[in-house]
C-alpha cells in the first residue's frame, strides 16, 4: 500500500468555482462567524468570505481595478506569508495557496491566468490558419533527457525545432513538453471544454526566439507560445507515445532523469486536424504564473491506451525514491480561471460552433458517426457506427460502457470524453 496518501483539504476553506452553499456546521477550524459572514479567524485570505451561507468574491468582479487592489491588501494582510516549493495535493502548498508563495499567482491580481474553460464565448477569427512547425517531422541527433521534476515528466528536446505563423508574433523555439494528468479515477486535463476535463493534456512550450532564456521571456506578454494537446483513451497502445511511455519507469520518482532516442515530434500531435485550434493570451499554469504565454489549444485530441495513461496516474511519484513517505504524483492540473475580459478565438478551421458550445464538433453532418474497433493486431480502424459517440472494444470483445462518471475534486462530473465526431474527423494514434 502507498505511503504519503493524505485526505485532500482537512480543515480548509472550502474551494469555489463560483458559488458554495454552506451551513454553520461546515464552518472550518481556524475560521469564525461574525456579523452574519465566517471569516479567517486572524482575518481574510486569498479573497474568500462567507456570507449569508453563501461563498463570495469581497469585491465586484466586474471591476478590475477593484479586482487587483483588494487582492493585493488581501496579500498584505496575510501573516507569514509562505515559502517553499510549490505542490497539487496538500493544502500549504497546492494551487489555491500559489498565491501566498508567488503574489503573481494570486488569481485577483492579474487578469490573465491559465487554464480556462473553452466554453462558448469563443469567436471565429479566419486570420487564423495552420501554424508553420519548423524541424517536427525530423528525427534529431543525439539524445533527448526525460525528467521528473517532482511536479510532472517533462521531456527537453534539442534545437531544431520551431512554430511560427498561425497568428503568432514571431518564431518560437520548441524546448520541452511536459503533460498534466488526473488520477485512477478522474480526468486532468488543465484546460477544460464546456467545463468537461479529458484524461490528460500535453503541453509543448516554445519560447521567442530573440530571447536568450526563458528568465527573460518571461517578461515579455507573448515571450512563450505553448501548443496545447488534450490526450483521450482507446483500448490500444499509441506506438508513438510509446516512445515516452516505455521510459517512465525510469523516471518514476522526483529527480530522476534517464535519455530518450529522438523521434518526429509531430507523431504527438493531430496531424490530420493540425488548423482547428484555439487560442488566447493567457499564463504560466505553474508558478511563477508569468503573464506571458500564448495559449494554441488544439481541438481535436490524440489518443493513447488506458494502461499508457495508468503509467502517469499510477506509477510516476511527487518523491524522491528513498523519501519516507512515498506519495503519487495525481491530479497536477491547475484550477480554471475567468477569462475575464479576454478574447478567446477559434481558427477557422476549428469545426466547433458558439452557437452549439454544449455540443463539441456537432454539426449538420454528424449523423455519420464513427466508433473505433480495435483489430486483435493491435492496430485501429475506423467504420461506420450507431448512437453517434466514440465507442472502443477490446480484440474480439464488445464492450459496454467502461466507466462510470466519478467526481473531480472541483465536484464536476468526470468522464472520458466519448466526443461526437464529424464525418470529416479523424482519429490519431
Amino acid at each position: 500500500m502507498l505511503k504519503g496518501i493524505r485526505k485532500r483539504n482537512p480543515g480548509k476553506l472550502p474551494r469555489p468555482s463560483s458559488e458554495v452553499e454552506v451551513d454553520s456546521a461546515q464552518i472550518p477550524s481556524g475560521y469564525r462567524r461574525d456579523s452574519g459572514m465566517v471569516i479567517p479567524s486572524w482575518g481574510t485570505r486569498r479573497g474568500a468570505l462567507f456570507s449569508r451561507g453563501t461563498l463570495r468574491s469581497p469585491v465586484p468582479l466586474s471591476s478590475p481595478a477593484m479586482i487587483r487592489a483588494a487582492a493585493l491588501l488581501t496579500a498584505l494582510v496575510v501573516p507569514g506569508v509562505i515559502s517553499g516549493d510549490y505542490c497539487y495535493n496538500e493544502p500549504h502548498c497546492d494551487p489555491y495557496a500559489w498565491g501566498d508563495l508567488v503574489p503573481a499567482c494570486h488569481p485577483l491580481l492579474e487578469v490573465r491566468h491559465s487554464p480556462i474553460n473553452l466554453g462558448g464565448q469563443v469567436s471565429r477569427n479566419r486570420s487564423l490558419d495552420s501554424l508553420h512547425l519548423e524541424g517536427f517531422e525530423d528525427i534529431q541527433a543525439g539524445h533527448w533527457t526525460l525528467q521528473n521534476d517532482g511536479h510532472s515528466v517533462i521531456l527537453q528536446v534539442g534545437s531544431g525545432m520551431s512554430v511560427s505563423g498561425g497568428g503568432l508574433p514571431d518564431v518560437y523555439h520548441t524546448i520541452q513538453l511536459h503533460f498534466h494528468w488526473g488520477g485512477p479515477a478522474t480526468n486532468g486535463s488543465e484546460h477544460t471544454v464546456d467545463r468537461r476535463r479529458y484524461p490528460m493534456e500535453m503541453h509543448i512550450v516554445n519560447m521567442k526566439g530573440v530571447y536568450p532564456n526563458v528568465t527573460a521571456a518571461l517578461g515579455d506578454p507573448t515571450g512563450l507560445a505553448v501548443l496545447g494537446v488534450f490526450i483521450d483513451v482507446v483500448y490500444a497502445d499509441n506506438v508513438h507515445f510509446g516512445h515516452i511511455s516505455r521510459k517512465l519507469s525510469s523516471v518514476a520518482y522526483k529527480g530522476q532523469t534517464t535519455k530518450i532516442k529522438p523521434f518526429a515530434l509531430l507523431d504527438l500531435l493531430p496531424r490530420h486536424n493540425m488548423s482547428q485550434y484555439y487560442r488566447y493570451y493567457g499564463s504560466l499554469t505553474t508558478p511563477p504564473c508569468s503573464q506571458a504565454v500564448v495559449w494554441t489549444l488544439y481541438e481535436v485530441p490524440v489518443y493513447i491506451s488506458w494502461s499508457q495513461l495508468a503509467q502517469f496516474t499510477s506509477q510516476i511519484f511527487s518523491t524522491e525514491e528513498d523519501a519516507e513517505q512515498v506519495t503519487p504524483l495525481q491530479n497536477n492540473f491547475r484550477h480554471v480561471h475567468p477569462t475575464f475580459s479576454r478574447v478567446v478565438s477559434m481558427s477557422k478551421d476549428a469545426r466547433r460552433l458558439p452557437a452549439s458550445s454544449s455540443h463539441p464538433l456537432r454539426s449538420a453532418g454528424a449523423r455519420q458517426l464513427l466508433h473505433v474497433v480495435v483489430l486483435g493486431g493491435g492496430g485501429l480502424m475506423a467504420s461506420p457506427g450507431l448512437g453517434g459517440e466514440i465507442t472502443s472494444h477490446p480484440a474480439g470483445e464488445k464492450m459496454t460502457q467502461p466507466i462510470g462518471p466519478p467526481r473531480g475534486r472541483d465536484g464536476q462530473m468526470i468522464q472520458m470524453s466519448r466526443r461526437k465526431l464529424n464525418q470529416n474527423d479523424t482519429l490519431d494514434l
